[in-house]
């Protein structure tokens, strides 16, 4: 199926870009920095719910026949409309606010009006339209209501593409599993691929958990930003070329990048020698999101995952791996809306997402009384605790 679950830090700017760390941030300054830290310090196993969230309010997604979600593949939250990405069963779903069914688009085929499988889909901020991507180079255009109204062919050759992103109205990012060069800028108004970039360093390492299936794409004000998680840095695409604007340091725990010419073999010989590179290295990001806030990532390090959130305002951050009680930090499918970290949970796994019914902590928890364990995902918003008071 295709909707698959250098360091170059130049030295003479380092003192430069630390300085740049220890004043007063504006979205402008969190762009052409090092964020280095100190895994061996800085890590705590366990921290305190409540030092990150205050508040967690779930909203159920309506269960019934016509909405029963298989897996949701990609969700997005726009216009007082949740939408949905079930890519198993090639289906979007549209809900309101409050999870309540609106309608869900389905319309597998090989007509004018339909697709055989879905890669990816998008709001498209400039047109205001519901964009749905087909690995083979297809896009169908619908409103927000999800009524139909075009589908375009594009020209990519032949290349298959899995993600994308709007970087501006007319320029479009695509993301491919398989090609040896993983990212592709294209023009609407051309119709044409006006260039590729990020060279994959071993065709060995597609499918593998290297790769995250979350998007590498991210969104952050009128900004959109890309994320090559192997080398750790962050690039914002235009339409001539690729600007690196941030890379992670984590020191003698940067991966080697030739170590992953040695991961070949069956899948269990991958993940054996995957295995072995993250007891010494950070080996993937598996997810990366930032607004003009925060930044907010996960990635594997010593064989579990560590969380990192930036306050860009404040300037703080926090290093962990989990939170007391062995709750968990939610660390694929997240989005990240102004002061608020989004994510989807299947019911039988909420209670290792959300503190104790008892806790002191706001909202809506407990609710979760009231599910039942076939029940379609949860919808689960943390919002972040106010340091600033």
């Amino acid at each position: 199926m295709y909707f698959l679950t250098k360091k170059a830090i130049f030295i003479c700017s380092s003192l430069i870009m630390l300085i740049l760390l220890s004043c007063n941030k504006t979205e402008e300054n969190w762009a052409n920095i090092v964020l280095s830290f100190d895994l061996d310090k800085q890590i705590e196993k366990e921290i305190p719910f409540e030092k990150v969230f205050d508040e967690v309010q779930l909203v159920p997604l309506e269960t019934s026949k016509e909405s029963m979600i298989h897996e949701i593949t990609k969700f997005e939250i726009y216009n007082e409309r949740i939408y949905v990405l079930d890519a198993r069963q090639r289906s979007l779903f549209i809900f309101d606010l409050n999870g309540r069914y609106i309608r869900k688009i389905k319309s597998i085929g090989k007509g004018p009006e339909e697709y055989t499988e879905i890669a990816d889909i998008n709001i498209n901020k400039y047109n205001k339209n519901i964009e749905l991507l087909t690995p083979t180079r297809n896009m169908l255009f619908y409103d927000l209501n999800g009524s139909f109204i075009k589908k375009d062919n594009l020209n990519l050759g032949n290349k298959v593409v899995h993600q994308f992103a709007n970087v501006s109205e007319d320029i479009i990012c695509f993301y491919s599993f398989f090609s040896k060069k993983k990212l592709t800028i294209y023009s609407r108004s051309l119709d044409k691929i006006l260039y590729e970039a990020i060279e994959s360093p071993s065709s060995d390492i597609d499918g593998t958990v290297l790769q995250s299936p979350s998007s590498p794409f991210i969104e952050s004000g009128e900004i959109t930003y890309f994320m090559d998680g192997l080398n750790r840095e962050i690039f914002k695409p235009t339409k001539d070329e690729l600007v690196k604007v941030k890379i992670f340091d984590f020191g003698n725990y940067n991966l080697n990048l030739k170590y992953l010419k040695e991961i070949k073999g069956g899948f269990r010989e991958k993940h054996q020698k995957i295995k072995e590179l993250s007891s010494t290295s950070v080996v993937a990001f598996s997810s990366y999101r930032e607004n003009e806030n925060f930044i907010v990532t996960s990635f594997a390090f010593q064989n579990t995952f560590v969380n990192l959130i930036i306050n860009k305002i404040t300037k703080a951050e926090i290093l962990f791996n989990e939170f007391e009680n062995q709750i968990a930090f939610p660390s694929l499918n997240v989005k990240l809306y102004n002061d608020t970290v989004v994510t989807t949970v299947e019911p039988s796994y909420l209670e290792h997402y959300i503190p104790d019914l008892n806790s002191k902590i706001k909202g809506n928890i407990t609710s979760i009384e009231d599910l039942e364990i076939n029940d379609n995902p949860v919808l689960v918003k943390y919002k972040f605790t106010n340091n600033e008071k």
